[in-house]
């Protein structure tokens, strides 16, 4: 159905290269005319359908981070009822790692964008990686992160690809020439530390500046960084990859963390120790822009692999198999968000306290494996998140912070705590109340992000009332839902759960008093998995002490055990479980449960974000990503 005006379009595709935009274009079944845009803003747009999404093509006017940030800013004006944006186009890819091989002209789906940034120069002799350069723009909101978890067990994802090639075989009919498929004997990947340099000798003599490049620090001459392969006469320490050993090699889609930044990525050493460190599966230059106005997920064809050979002889394809990815997403999102509508109007209806009436966990096959991958205990973890909607995750927090409540004893004992390798359970009871621009486990988990550290956090929200029956073990499991879903996002995707690993628990899950107990069960299988440290920050439990719940209270003494005691499994495979309780003051069940030699009291000065920030305990945390 043709929008009414510009407010009724909800999807936006944003390209950033002439190549990209030519060939989203080309995906879509109807074209509109006559919407417009609001003044002043810069942007040119093609508007239309496909399937059955009302599309709007936002082109940009270049590269890079900061105009794409311009770009959404004056999209977003525009078209004010944008729900979600897709950069589609090209990037560089990260071709090996321990659990996948990626080819050129492979599709990847970001579901993570960290923004990266190096210091005087895009090329390999030029690279500074700053110390505190890596920022997490955090995650996709609750429907795209239920439709990438969906996407990621194998099942989905190999139809998602069937899909995809369908219309890249009509996308190359249409547009043909450029966008024809290069061959795989165009698909070179070199060692990452063999350089692109002169190593043909010129007609008079051998270049001397090329001659002298021997690592990653050297420079190489002017004319070696515009020439081809061919004419350099690199030829040496190819990489072998299994997937090319094909007659015809398939189009394979990738779901995984895509870094962002303002400099083109032309260094294989730098590549491999970004990805290593980060988990990264890809690079491009618009993705951080966006994300700073609108939610997105980055689409991108593999045209690179992000080292100082890449060319320009894949870019064409790569831009039509993001395109045709594109397509097929865009129909699979048409089915998820009907059922999360459908959901979100069956949990306007629902009483919160009575949580044991809600409708159980789906996928039933499941229940016939032995083994589960992670993609599958996350979409477990994403039917909670739509039955207990008031679940909320101390992440999911938009709370601009200005200081916390602690002082220089705190952050003295929060730096013996992390410092300390085994499992460790700490109580910092606050003075006062912090104020809606005051958190100390705000300050804590934003410090946790940027070090990349595994984290589960829960802070209660108001809304319900203490009076009722029930209502401490509501808040109790609501918190317990919420870590579970949050330490299932912090599983590593190749992971596989034991043999023994009780799946159903996941469909006893019914926010019921017995429910309190299979959680932690649940949780206490789950946090050994890893070899990663977890940080568990939980905000708020006086307010189950408040309401006198004795089952309530003999669920939370059974947590605080679980969580104080190393002995009882915590920590035993190398994951250590950092864990984190902040009250404000004392609180009578805590007083019983926790020891003394895990307590901690804030005074009512407080440390502003910049001195949280620049303290030891920072460092200290903060170092864990260099290990």
């Amino acid at each position: 159905m043709r929008p009414r005006d510009r407010g009724d379009f909800k999807i936006s595709i944003i390209c950033a290269l002439p190549l990209e935009a030519q060939a989203v274009d080309a995906i879509f079944d109807e074209e509109y005319e006559g919407f417009g845009k609001q003044a002043r803003d810069m942007n040119a747009y093609t508007t239309g359908r496909i399937g059955k999404h009302n599309v709007v093509l936002a082109h940009m006017p270049g590269m890079g981070k900061s105009m794409a940030s311009s770009a959404a800013a004056s999209l977003r004006s525009s078209f004010i009822g944008i729900e979600i944006a897709l950069v589609v186009g090209i990037c560089g890819g990260v071709p090996c790692s321990p659990h996948r091989e990626i080819l050129l002209g492979d599709v990847i789906i970001s579901d993570a964008i960290i923004q990266h940034d190096f210091g005087r120069q895009q090329y390999p002799d030029g690279f500074e990686l700053k110390d505190s350069i890596k920022d997490s723009l955090g995650r996709p909101n609750k429907e795209i992160r239920a439709l990438l978890s969906k996407l990621e067990i194998p099942r989905h994802l190999q139809k998602l690809g069937r899909e995809t090639s369908q219309h890249l075989e009509i996308l190359q009919r249409k547009l043909g020439g450029e966008f024809r498929y290069p061959g795989a004997n165009q698909d070179i990947l070199f060692e990452s530390t063999y350089r692109h340099k002169h190593y043909r000798k010129l007609d008079k003599d051998q270049c001397e500046i090329c001659d002298r490049c021997e690592s990653k620090t050297d420079p190489i001459c002017g004319t070696a960084l515009e020439s081809s392969c061919r004419d350099l006469g690199c030829e040496g320490n190819l990489v072998y990859r299994k997937r090319l050993s094909a007659t015809d090699p398939q189009l394979v889609i990738h779901i995984g963390t895509v870094a962002s930044g303002d400099k083109v990525m032309k260094s294989g050493e730098d590549r491999d120790e970004i990805a290593k460190k980060y988990r990264v599966i890809g690079f491009e230059m618009e993705g951080a822009g966006v994300w700073d106005n609108l939610p997105c997920i980055v689409i991108k064809g593999v045209c690179d692999y992000a080292d100082s050979h890449k060319n320009k002889t894949w870019q064409y394809y790569a831009a039509i198999t993001a395109a045709s990815c594109t397509k097929a997403f865009l129909e699979e999102w048409a089915a998820v968000t009907q059922e999360y509508a459908e959901d979100v109007g069956r949990k306007g209806q629902q009483d919160m306290i009575s949580l044991q009436n809600t409708r159980p966990t789906t996928m039933s096959h499941i229940g016939e494996k032995k083994h589960y991958h992670a993609a599958e205990l996350r979409s477990l973890g994403s039917e909670m998140n739509y039955t207990f909607s008031q679940a909320q995750s101390l992440s999911d927090s938009n709370v601009l912070l200005t200081d916390t409540s602690m002082n220089s004893q705190v952050l003295i004992r929060l730096k013996k705590w992390w410092s300390n390798p085994n499992s460790e359970l700490l109580w910092i009871q606050e003075q006062a109340k912090p104020s809606s621009q005051s958190s100390t486990s705000k300050g804590i988990l934003d410090l946790a992000r940027k070090a990349n550290i595994p984290t589960a956090a829960w802070q209660y929200s108001r809304g319900i009332d203490l009076g009722n029956d029930g209502a401490s073990c509501v808040i109790l499991n609501q918190m317990l839902f919420s870590l579970i879903q949050q330490i299932l996002q912090n599983l590593p995707s190749e992971f596989q759960s034991p043999a023994d690993f009780n799946i159903e628990r996941f469909r006893k899950l019914d926010g019921s008093r017995e429910s309190i107990e299979i959680s932690i069960n649940l949780i206490q299988d789950l946090i050994q998995i890893g070899d990663q440290p977890l940080m568990v920050i939980i905000e708020g439990l006086q307010m189950i002490d408040r309401g006198k719940d004795p089952h309530a209270e003999s669920g939370l003494r059974a947590l605080l055990k679980l969580l104080q005691e190393p002995q009882n499994g915590l920590g035993t495979e190398g994951r250590p479980v950092k864990t984190l309780l902040i009250t404000p003051g004392q609180t009578k069940l805590l007083i019983s449960e926790v020891k003394i030699a895990n307590r901690c009291e804030a005074s009512h000065s407080r440390v502003d974000r910049e001195g949280l920030r620049s303290s030891l305990f920072a460092k200290e945390l903060l170092g864990y990503r260099q290990r």
